[in-house]
């Protein structure tokens, strides 16, 4: 009888786990992890759950500035907790019991939060499908950072520049006179927010080649017609881009029941 031979490829495929065997090894949770969740309070527990259901919605959960108080934040004028005294021109702090200190930024929380609500509704997101849910997000976020770099650009960063798109850096010192050697040069606040865009760009092109694929494989399937609505998507998809990051929606349109921050309907 011959022997059997069993090549190196044979033995790599029959080692290839299938999806279960994935998901269900991700799964499982390390026995010092249990333990560790065993000695935490009911409390402690509750927070924790709920810490992780709220990252699995998107990163509106973790992207917003953590708030350090009236005394430690830059975008404090940005802030609407303060009281402003229009007579004075002054601006009140109020308690700290007011503000969500150790927690995300007020604001930012509901920004991000409503910016990701438009993408998914007026891009016509599949929330059951993670690459377009993650593209969503991430266009959201883009557009949290670019609020950020356009507030230091108003207000001016921490050391007081960047409201003329410029600033000044001290680079050295002149050995026999001891006056410092400055540079100016263009904010880089200025530099973000061209990067961002760049960003936006890909992640624009990113969903429409997805989309494209879908189409072009439903062609090949003999679905044109029942995707003619994936296709008309793909065509208004950037202009629909370009409406949500300009600000100039005033109405959402959706068969959908109207999506709330607080997820009321």
């Amino acid at each position: 009888m011959d022997e059997l031979v069993v090549s190196p490829q044979t033995l790599a495929i029959e080692k290839v786990k299938t999806q279960e065997e994935i998901i269900e090894e991700i799964s499982v949770v390390e026995d010092t992890y249990t333990k560790y969740l065993d000695r935490l309070s009911p409390k402690q527990k509750q927070r924790s759950i709920m810490a992780v259901n709220s990252m699995r919605n998107g990163l509106y959960a973790i992207a917003p500035l953590v708030c350090g108080g009236p005394g430690k934040c830059i975008f404090i004028s940005r802030c609407p907790i303060p009281e402003f005294d229009e007579e004075t021109g002054e601006s009140e702090m109020g308690s700290l019991k007011n503000y969500p200190i150790g927690r995300g930024c007020l604001l930012e929380k509901f920004l991000i939060q409503q910016k990701t609500i438009e993408y998914i509704q007026y891009l016509n997101i599949n929330p059951a499908n993670p690459i377009e849910m993650a593209i969503a997000n991430d266009l959201a976020l883009i557009d949290l950072y670019k609020y950020r770099a356009v507030s230091i650009l108003s207000t001016g960063d921490k050391d007081g520049t960047g409201q003329d798109f410029m600033r000044t850096d001290i680079v050295g010192f002149n050995e026999e006179t001891g006056e410092a050697a400055k540079m100016t040069k263009t904010h880089p606040a200025l530099e973000v927010i061209d990067r961002l865009e760049k960003r936006r760009d890909i992640y624009i092109d990113k969903l429409n080649e997805s989309r494209k694929a879908k189409v072009e494989l439903a062609i090949k399937l003999g679905q044109g017609r029942e995707n003619s609505k994936v296709l008309e998507e793909v065509t208004k998809l950037r202009a629909a881009i370009s409406e949500i990051a300009s600000g100039r929606i005033t109405e959402i349109r959706s068969d959908e029941p109207e999506l709330l921050l607080d997820g009321a309907e």
